[in-house]
C-alpha cells in the first residue's frame, strides 16, 4: 500500500508505555502475546465504539501503544465528548491489562498537528513528540494529561475535569488535588490523569481484582525505585475510591 499524502489534523493522542517489558521479553512469552492480543482485540473493539467522524487509529510498536482520534470542532460539547471517549477508551485497556494481566502501563495524551495512518504504520507531529516526552514525567502506572487540552478547548484545568466527569461515562479523569472523605488526609498529585482504577467498581468488567493487589504485593517487596512506584499506584487506588462529588473547588472558573 502506498503512503498517503501527508495532511495534518487537530488529533488527541496517546502514547502509552508497558512497564517492565524487557521483563516479558526475557521471561514468560504466553504473557507477551497474551498482551498483543488484549492490544489488538481492545483496538478492535474501540474501532465499533468510536464514529466514523472520530477516526480512530492506533499503532503498536515493541512496548508501546498509540493511539489517536480527532478532536472534534464544532461547539464546547462535542469537543468534551470526544475527550470523554478517549479517556474512556484509554481506561479500559489500562485497566484491562492492570486487572486481567498484571501488565502495569504509563503514558500521557496531547493534543496538537498530527499524521497517523494504521495501514501504512505512519505517524508523525508535534503531538506525538509532546505526548512522548510528557510520558517520561508520569513516573508510575498512569496517563497523564497534557494542560493543552483544556487550553485547546477553552476550559481551565479545574473546569474541564468537572466537566468531563459530569459526562455520561462518569468520573474518568482524577484531578491534580483531592480531598479525600471521613477527615482522611488528602492525596495531592502533580497532574491530572485518567483515573482507570475506578473501572474496579464495574463487577461486569472487573470480577475480581486479585492478580492486580497480588502483583502490587510483589513489586513492593521488590527494588527500590519498583517500591515507591508501587506505593505510589497504591496511594492513588486508594484515592480513587475515596474521592467525593466535590472532591475539588474551582479557584479560577473558565480560560
Amino acid at each position: 500500500r502506498s503512503v498517503p499524502p501527508v495532511t495534518y489534523s487537530t488529533r488527541l493522542v496517546a502514547y502509552i508505555d508497558v512497564m517492565g517489558f524487557k521483563k516479558l521479553l526475557a521471561g514468560d512469552t504466553s504473557k507477551l502475546d497474551s498482551f498483543f492480543e488484549a492490544v489488538m482485540r481492545f483496538s478492535s473493539e474501540k474501532r465499533m465504539v468510536f464514529s466514523r467522524e472520530d477516526d480512530f487509529q492506533s499503532l503498536v510498536v515493541s512496548d508501546a501503544i498509540v493511539l489517536s482520534t480527532l478532536l472534534s470542532g464544532g461547539d464546547l460539547a462535542e469537543k468534551l465528548d470526544s475527550c470523554s471517549r478517549f479517556f474512556y477508551a484509554i481506561s479500559l485497556i489500562q485497566g484491562t491489562l492492570a486487572f486481567k494481566q498484571d501488565l502495569w502501563t504509563r503514558g500521557a495524551v496531547s493534543v496538537g498537528k498530527l499524521f497517523i495512518d494504521q495501514e501504512s504504520n505512519v505517524l508523525v507531529g508535534e503531538a506525538f513528540v509532546q505526548a512522548y516526552n510528557l510520558e517520561r514525567l508520569a513516573i508510575y502506572p498512569r496517563v497523564i494529561i497534557d494542560p493543552k487540552i483544556c487550553a485547546e478547548v477553552g476550559l481551565s484545568p479545574v473546569s474541564f475535569c468537572k466537566k468531563i466527569n459530569e459526562g455520561d461515562r462518569g468520573k474518568v479523569l482524577l484531578p491534580w488535588r483531592v480531598e479525600t472523605q471521613m477527615d482522611r488526609p488528602s492525596y495531592t498529585q502533580d497532574a491530572i490523569q485518567i483515573d482507570w482504577f475506578r473501572l474496579s467498581l464495574n463487577r461486569e468488567l472487573v470480577p475480581s481484582t486479585d492478580i492486580f493487589f497480588k502483583g502490587l504485593g510483589e513489586r513492593m517487596k521488590g527494588e527500590l525505585d519498583l517500591f515507591r512506584k508501587a506505593l505510589a499506584l497504591g496511594q492513588y487506588a486508594r484515592a480513587s475510591h475515596d474521592t467525593s462529588d466535590k472532591d475539588f473547588d474551582d479557584p479560577g472558573g473558565d480560560v
